[in-house]
């Protein structure tokens, strides 16, 4: 875990990544507080370093800053900042629901790698209070924002999001409804197992392999085959 000592001037410095703190303990709201404040600091440096220790401490609390480092860019292309790419990482350690709200506002960021990132981390979360925006975003016009809106819907399981997704795994021009499929099989199997058929008749594969774990529960994934009780195994015939 990350140490940050902090000298009598009030600056900061970061200590090897197995130096505890001072009087306190893994875990220690201290220490996660510290960090945390860290998070605003001028330095890309100390912002990473102080990113990549609240990857082993998560908290809902540092969500706001992460996202502060995360989304502070003019461009639409994807983060290649270093502290940036740091802090998507812990976001992704966060699973309160608590920071629900923060991450919401973030589904409507200009940056399609802020939009999935939100959509992944509220999947992860599993929290059905961004259900309505993440359906909304299973029509957004990049691949991979609707691809981690499906997974995250999958995850929550709200049978609500079921007419969206079912709708883009019809979609055969959507590069998305693999996931969808999957997604659909998770919130709604009655739905999910009428596409699954009508993609096997189609020859939609993206979908049929999009919905494997439905035909695993279905049994309708070929096993290996068992020698027959005339035959004993490694004996020749």
């Amino acid at each position: 875990m990350a140490g940050v000592l902090v000298n009598p001037e009030g600056s900061h410095r970061l200590l090897p990544i197995s130096t505890p703190f001072e009087g306190t303990s893994i875990g220690d709201r201290r220490a996660t507080e510290l960090l945390i404040e860290t998070l605003n600091d001028d330095s890309v440096h100390l912002r990473y370093s102080a990113a990549s220790a609240l990857k082993w401490m998560p908290d809902a609390k540092a969500v706001g800053p992460l996202l502060r480092i995360v989304t502070e860019q003019e461009t639409e292309d994807p983060l290649y900042g270093y502290d940036e790419i740091e802090a998507a990482a812990a976001l992704r350690a966060v699973v309160s629901p608590e920071a629900a709200d923060q991450l919401i506002d973030a589904l409507a960021h200009k940056s399609p790698y802020v939009r999935s990132l939100a959509a992944e981390v509220l999947g992860r979360m599993r929290s059905p209070k961004g259900v309505p925006r993440l359906v909304g975003l299973l029509k957004d016009k990049h691949d991979l924002v609707r691809r981690e809106a499906a997974i995250a819907l999958g995850r929550i399981g709200d049978s609500a999001a079921a007419d969206a997704l079912a709708e883009l795994v019809g979609n055969r021009d959507d590069v998305a409804r693999r996931e969808a499929a999957w997604a659909l099989a998770e919130v709604d199997t009655k739905r999910a197992d009428t596409a699954l058929s009508e993609a096997i008749k189609s020859g939609d594969y993206l979908v049929v392999a999009g919905a494997y774990k439905l035909l695993i529960r279905q049994g309708d994934v070929a096993k290996p085959e068992v020698p027959s009780k005339g035959v004993e195994i490694g004996k020749r015939r």
